[in-house]
C-alpha cells in the first residue's frame, strides 16, 4: 500500500502479483477510515462476457456480485450494493465508486499489477470513494480451487481488492504473515480467511468505533467528534480492542505542540493538521518505554488533532495524555533550520547540538578547499539521520541510523573543491535530543583525469526461466569507484514492454566468486535513500515498482559480474545497468561491459547501451561473437552475427557482418583490453569507433534473422 497523501486521503493498492503461501498468527492491517453505516453503492462496469466462464457464472459483473456477497456476509453496520448496470461516469473522485477494467490506472501504469484499488476520504472521517480497476492486459477467468497456470482468477482478486475498498490492506506489506486472501500476492486462496474476518469484524461489526462516547471509546474516532484540549492538564482516557482516540488542540497564533502519555497500555500518537496533513508521530519514548512522547514545532495557525491508539490493536487499558501548546514555533531551537541560514563549521571540530522538535532539521555550511573525501557520523542517543548537500540543495549523499548503532555515518568521495550543506535530523523525525556531528576531510592526491570515459553500461534482454541465469559481466580499472547497478523488470511496462520479469532479482560477484552485495525488493533495502538519491543525480529514469532490484558498491579494480533472475524463474525481458556513481570528479573507470545470451530475432535481438562521458573522444571496440563461442565449448552458437551502433538519436553510425575487414588491428586492440583472440577467418563481428561525450547503443543480431547463443562485448580501448 502506498499512500499518495495524508490530507484529502488518496489510497492506493496495487494488486496481487505472485504466489505466496504462509501460516502465522492474526495479523490484519486496516485503514481505520472505515464507510459510515448505511449502504455503500459499487458501480460494476465490467461489461459483458461472451459465453460462460470456467465457473459457469455469464459475465464478470455476476462474479463480481459474488464477490461483494462475500463480504456482505461478514457485515454489519454497512451493506454492499453492486449495481451491474451502471451508467455511472468514471473517474477520480467524482462520487461514484468505479469497478471496470482499463489499461492504466487514470493515465499512470499497473506496473505489473492485476488490479489498484485508490480509495478516498478525509483523514479524520469517514471513507467516501473507492475505484477499482483491473488492468485488462492479463489473461482473466473465473474459477475455483488452487491457481491454475496462464489463467488469471478475476473472483479472487475481486474478494481481495474489494477488501481494499472496506478498509483492509496488507498485512503482509506490515511484515506480519498469515493466511490471508488480502496479502499482497496472488495465492491459492479463493475466499475470505480467518484473519480478513477479523479485519472486517474489526471495522464494521462495532468492535471499533469510529465516533461517539462509550466504554471503549471516551474520546471519539473522528475529527469531529475529539475531545478538545485547552490546557496542560492531564486527559484520562481508556483503550478498547482496537480503539482509536482523538484530541483537539487550537493553535490561534501558530507555535509548536508537546504531546506526552503514561500509563501501562502502549501507546502510539500521531498528530495531523485539521486538513489532516501528518505533522508527527512517535510509539516509545524509549526501548522498554511504554508511551510516546514528541514536540512538533514550526505549526501554522489553526485546529490540530492528536490520534492515540494501542501499538497493538488488542491493546487495551488506561492511560493519561498531556497536551502542552506553545506559541514558541522553534520550541528552544537555536539551530538554523534552511540552508539559507546554516551555521558555518570548521572541519574536524566536533558540533554540540540538538534535535528540538518532531522533523527538526540543522544544517552546517562547509567549504573544501580542494577534492576530496568527505566524511560525516553523529554521535546519539537518538535514532538519527544525514545528507550531504550541494551549494544548489542538491542531495549528494544520504545515511541512516541502525537500531543497533542509532548514529549515522557516510563517506563522500571525488567531491570537487567549493561549498557543501550538512544535514542532520531524528531518523523517521521520531525523536528529540542531543546529538555531536563529527566531520573530517581528506584531500584528493591523484591527478584527475577527465578525458573521455565509460560511464554507464547496459544491457535489454530475456532472463530467467528457459533463458536460465543472465550473466552480465563489467571491469573496473584505475582506482576503486562507487557503483550502482539495477536490474529492472515491471517498470519496462512504461516503455511499452509487456513480456517483462515480473520479480527480478540482483547479485554481484568479484572474479574469485565471491558475493559483493544482492537484492531483490529494491524498496526495503537498507540503501533506499542512497539508491533513489544516486539514481535521480546520476539521470537514471525513476523505478515505478517495488520488485525492481538494485545495489550500491564500492569495489577494487577488478572484473566482477552480475546475475539476474526471477524469483518464480518465470522468463521475461530485463534491463540490466551499472553507473559510475562518483560524481564529477572522475576517478578509477568502466572499462568493459559483456553479456552472452540467446540471440533471437525481431524484438528478441540483443541489445546493449553505454554513455560516454569527459573530454575529447573514446576509442571503443565493440564486438559481437558467436561461431568463436564454439571453442569454448558453448552449443547452438548464433552463426553470422551482426552488430549495428546507433546515436541517441537512432540514427545508425556504423555496422559490421564478418570482422575480418580490420582483422589485423581488431586482434592488437583485443588484446590490449584483455579480450579473447577471434578465431581467424570466422564470421563474428567487430568494430572500432572513435566516439564523442554522448549515449549509445549496441544492437547484435543474427544475418538474415539467424537465432543462437551470443555475446556482445563493449571495451574502452587505449
Amino acid at each position: 500500500m502506498r499512500s499518495d497523501s495524508m490530507g484529502r486521503a488518496r489510497r492506493l493498492f496495487v494488486g496481487a502479483i505472485a504466489v505466496i503461501t504462509a501460516s502465522w498468527a492474526s495479523a490484519y492491517w486496516v485503514d481505520y477510515d472505515p464507510w459510515a453505516d448505511g449502504t455503500v453503492t459499487l458501480e460494476l462496469q465490467f461489461g459483458d462476457e461472451s459465453g460462460p466462464l470456467l465457473d459457469g457464472a455469464g459475465s464478470w459483473n455476476q462474479v463480481a456480485q459474488s464477490a461483494i456477497a462475500i463480504w456482505n456476509a461478514n457485515l454489519d453496520t454497512i451493506t454492499l450494493v453492486g449495481n451491474s448496470e451502471s451508467p455511472a461516469p468514471v473517474g477520480e473522485e467524482n462520487g461514484f465508486s468505479n469497478l471496470y477494467f482499463s489499461d492504466t490506472v487514470y493515465g499512470d501504469t499497473f506496473g505489473g499489477a492485476l488490479a489498484v484499488t485508490i480509495a478516498y476520504g478525509d483523514v479524520g472521517s469517514n471513507r467516501t470513494e473507492a475505484d477499482v480497476i483491473f488492468n485488462e492486459s492479463y489473461n482473466w477467468n473465473s474459477y475455483r480451487g488452487p491457481l491454475r497456470a496462464g489463467v488469471d482468477d478475476f473472483r479472487r482478486v475481486a474478494i481481495h481488492e474489494i477488501g481494499h475498498v472496506l478498509g483492509l490492506n496488507h498485512p503482509d506489506e506490515l511484515f506480519e504473515f498469515v493466511n490471508a486472501i488480502m496479502n499482497s500476492t496472488v495465492n491459492d486462496f479463493d475466499t475470505l480467511q480467518a484473519d480478513d474476518v477479523e479485519g472486517i469484524e474489526f471495522l464494521y461489526s462495532g468492535i471499533y468505533n469510529s465516533g461517539g462516547t462509550g466504554a471503549e471509546d471516551d474520546h471519539g474516532g473522528l475529527f469531529a467528534s475529539a475531545t478538545v484540549v485547552s490546557s496542560s492538564s492531564p486527559q484520562s482516557a481508556f483503550l478498547g480492542f482496537g480503539d482509536v482516540d482523538y484530541f483537539r488542540v487550537d493553535l490561534p497564533q501558530g507555535g509548536s505542540v508537546e504531546a506526552s502519555t503514561t500509563g501501562l497500555v502502549d501507546t502510539y500518537g500521531i498528530l495531523f493538521r485539521g486538513d489532516g496533513e501528518l505533522q508527527a508521530f512517535q510509539d516509545d519514548v524509549a526501548e522498554d518505554d511504554l508511551n510516546f512522547r514528541f514536540v512538533a514545532g514550526q505549526l501554522e495557525p489553526g485546529a490540530y488533532y492528536l490520534q492515540v491508539t494501542g501499538a497493538d490493536k488488542a491493546e487495551q487499558g488506561s492511560y493519561q495524555l498531556t497536551l502542552v501548546a506553545s506559541d514558541d514555533q522553534q520550541n528552544g531551537d537555536v539551530d538554523e533550520d534552511t540552508i539559507e541560514s546554516a551555521v558555518d563549521i570548521v572541519i574536524g571540530e566536533p558540533v554540540e547540538a540538538a534535535i528540538n522538535y518532531n522533523f527538526d532539521l540543522d544544517y552546517y555550511r562547509v567549504v573544501l578547499p580542494q577534492p576530496g573525501a568527505l566524511e560525516l557520523s553523529s554521535t546519539s542517543d537518538m535514532l538519527t539521520s544525514g545528507g550531504l548537500l550541494n551549494a544548489a540543495g542538491d542531495i549528494l549523499a544520504g545515511a541512516l541510523g541502525t537500531e543497533d548503532e542509532g548514529d549515522f555515518s557516510l563517506t563522500t568521495r571525488n567531491l570537487p573543491a567549493g561549498e557543501y550543506f550538512i544535514e542532520v535530523t531524528a531518523l523517521f523525525g521520531l525523536e528529540t535530543g542531543n546529538y555531536i556531528l563529527n566531520t573530517n576531510f581528506e584531500p584528493l592526491a591523484a591527478e584527475i583525469d577527465r578525458s573521455a570515459r565509460l560511464v554507464n553500461l547496459s544491457v535489454n534482454t530475456q532472463a530467467s526461466g528457459e533463458h536460465g541465469t543472465l550473466i552480465a559481466g563489467f571491469s573496473t580499472t584505475g582506482d576503486d569507484k562507487l557503483l550502482l547497478a539495477r536490474a529492472v523488470g515491471p517498470t519496462l511496462s512504461s516503455f511499452g514492454v509487456t513480456d517483462y520479469l515480473i520479480d527480478p532479482t540482483l547479485m554481484w560477484f568479484d572474479a574469485q566468486g565471491a558475493t559483493l552485495a544482492e537484492n531483490d525488493d529494491w524498496w526495503f533495502s537498507e540503501d533506499i535513500l542512497e539508491l533513489i538519491t544516486f539514481a535521480e543525480e546520476l539521470g537514471a529514469f525513476e523505478l515505478g515498482s517495488f520488485s525492481e532490484a538494485a545495489l550500491l558498491a564500492r569495489p577494487q579494480p577488478g572484473q566482477y559480474t552480475l546475475h539476474v533472475d526471477d524469483t518464480e524463474n518465470e522468463a521475461g525481458r530485463v534491463l540490466v545497468e551499472v553507473y559510475d556513481a562518483d560524481g564529477e570528479l572522475p576517478v578509477g573507470r568502466l572499462v568493459n561491459l559483456s553479456t552472452r545470451t540467446q540471440v533471437g530475432a525481431g524484438a528478441n535481438v540483443l541489445t546493449a547501451g553505454f554513455v560516454v562521458e569527459g573530454e575529447g573522444t573514446l576509442r571503443v571496440l565493440i564486438r559481437g561473437i558467436g561461431p568463436t563461442l564454439a571453442d569454448f565449448g558453448v552449443a547452438g552458437t548464433l552463426e553470422d552475427p551482426r552488430i549495428v551502433l546507433f546515436d541517441s538519436g537512432s540514427a545508425s553510425l556504423g555496422e559490421n557482418d564478418d570482422w575480418g575487414s580490420q582483422s589485423a588491428e581488431i586482434s592488437t586492440v583485443s588484446a590490449s583490453v584483455g579480450a579473447f583472440a577471434l578465431t581467424d577467418g570466422s564470421a563474428d563481428a567487430a568494430m572500432l569507433v572513435e566516439l564523442a561525450p554522448g549515449a549509445y547503443t549496441v544492437q547484435l543480431s543474427g544475418k538474415n534473422d539467424g537465432t543462437g547463443e551470443g555475446l556482445i562485448e563493449i571495451y574502452a580501448a587505449p
